[in-house]
């Protein structure tokens, strides 16, 4: 069976504190990429 990586606690201490995961959509470097597309 597979392990889920957010049940590991260094990775999950990790990840929380990601651009993405701290700051939302703001943080996702590819989120003005694909906002931009959409709107024109």
């Amino acid at each position: 069976m597979k392990q889920n990586k957010y049940d590991d606690v260094t990775f999950f201490a990790k990840y929380e504190k990601m651009p993405r995961s701290v700051k939302g959509l703001e943080g996702a470097g590819e989120w003005h990429v694909n906002l931009c597309k959409y709107l024109n």
